[in-house]
């Protein structure tokens, strides 16, 4: 009853802001404390809801339809139109694919496009119910304390359960409380939610400066976040860490507590050390002789683990037909390396759309992104503003080019969620300050 009060009573807060700002806001805050409570617990827990072969749904799955009626109801804004616009395009290489090539449209295409789709509903669910200084330190501080309950859980169930980390090609263990985690089967996948949570804390620590339990909360975090990242042995994960790390090391009055993470870093992996880590240690020098052998025959395909060859052929097929891409329906040609390719993506976001999507939903999804991204980086609030283009950066420069990241559903989740957030934040400064210019003039 409460959740649906909260909803009709946001609702009626979105239509009546102008009628009625002052009651319609201390109704919406009232009603809705403990929804961005919710919707951390659902993003930051990521416990596979339902699975099928290698494909699962994650618990931040349950979020999306509410964003999609959020998107339905507003129709109209700019952000919905972008939506919009990619989905007709997308679903417009489908059609055309059908008649061009006389091809069934299978429901896998269908499937595709909305993988690739549904993680963007989380920018409504930020944008909508996230939307005020309150909600937004809620949110903040509810993700830090279910970030820690949920690696605190997974440390001692490594430890305890499973006597060190098996990491394998495409598996890495481990469970929460007996529940499976999503992205264990595809490291780099499971890799890049220990990533954004890394890049969380750091961004908490200085959001949330004034709470001291906030902070040994986040320190924990990046401490315990960092060793999962490392053990993880994602190239792409340790190389966004890498940076993340630098960033707050170069900060100013950073510099002690950047040493002080590295040395109890250093100091967690010297505690765990007695377990059986040989796994871990075998598959780090099965990849270290992958590097030199590639290196000695100066092969980067077999360095970069095939990538080049997935990024070859899925150009060639988007340069075939640029306007259609490969219409959803994955690798149209043999890969060397690879027996079959069902179920293969190119691991890279940039090619990854372009491929999928055809040319015009392709360049339609990242002029979103772009706007997205450019609303949320002009905040006024210079913390928001120095951490989120921290984070833009490296996804655009290492994430998205070693990774599809935006297809993963609980990173993509989050990240457009966080995107969400920090783009109405800037509206709500942007309409005050134009408030009280007019009350000035």
């Amino acid at each position: 009853m409460d959740c649906y009060l909260c909803f009709q009573f946001s609702i009626f807060n979105f239509y009546s802001y102008k009628r009625y700002p002052k009651g319609i806001n201390v109704i919406f805050i009232k009603k809705s404390n403990y929804i961005p409570m919710l919707i951390s617990i659902l993003s930051f827990t990521p416990i596979t809801l339902i699975s099928y072969e290698q494909t699962g749904l994650p618990l931040s799955d349950l979020l999306i339809p509410i964003g999609f009626i959020i998107y339905l109801l507003f129709f109209y804004t700019q952000y919905s139109l972008y939506i919009s616009s990619i989905i007709f395009f997308s679903l417009l290489s489908i059609l055309l694919s059908s008649l061009i090539f006389q091809q069934e449209i299978f429901y896998r295409n269908l499937f595709s496009l909305i993988f690739l789709i549904k993680p963007i509903f989380g920018f409504f669910i930020g944008y909508f119910f996230i939307n005020t200084k309150n909600n937004i330190n809620i949110f903040f501080k509810t993700s830090n304390i279910v970030i820690l309950a949920f690696f605190a859980v997974c440390l001692l169930n490594i430890i305890t359960v499973h006597n060190g980390i098996v990491r394998s090609d495409s598996y890495i263990n481990g469970d929460f409380l007996g529940l499976p985690i999503f992205g264990t089967y595809g490291v780099n996948s499971l890799a890049a939610f220990y990533f954004i949570c890394l890049f969380l804390s750091f961004f908490n620590f200085d959001f949330l400066n004034e709470f001291k339990s906030q902070k040994i909360i986040c320190a924990l975090n990046i401490i315990i976040i960092t060793f999962f990242i490392v053990s993880s042995l994602s190239r792409m994960a340790i190389l966004g860490a890498l940076f993340a790390h630098l960033f707050f090391f170069l900060d100013r009055n950073q510099i002690y507590k950047s040493f002080s993470t590295l040395f109890f870093c250093i100091l967690i992996v010297f505690l765990v050390n007695h377990f059986d880590f040989s796994s871990l240690s075998n598959f780090t020098e099965a990849k270290i002789d992958q590097i030199k052998l590639g290196l000695e025959n100066k092969d980067l395909n077999y360095i970069s683990s095939g990538r080049v060859a997935l990024y070859y052929t899925a150009l060639n097929e988007f340069f075939t037909n640029p306007f259609i891409g490969s219409y959803f329906g994955g690798y149209n040609s043999e890969i060397s390396g690879f027996p079959e390719t069902q179920g293969l993506s190119p691991h890279n976001m940039y090619i990854t759309t372009f491929w999928k999507m055809g040319l015009i939903g392709g360049v339609v999804y990242f002029y979103f992104l772009y706007n997205a991204a450019k609303n949320s980086i002009s905040n006024d609030n210079l913390i928001i503003k120095k951490w989120l283009t921290r984070f833009i950066i490296i996804n655009a420069f290492i994430l998205f080019n070693l990774w599809d990241v935006l297809v993963i559903p609980n990173y993509a989740f989050i990240f457009f969620l966080l995107l969400g957030i920090f783009s109405k934040n800037h509206e709500n400064h942007t309409t005050k300050k134009s408030d009280a210019t007019r009350v000035f003039n």
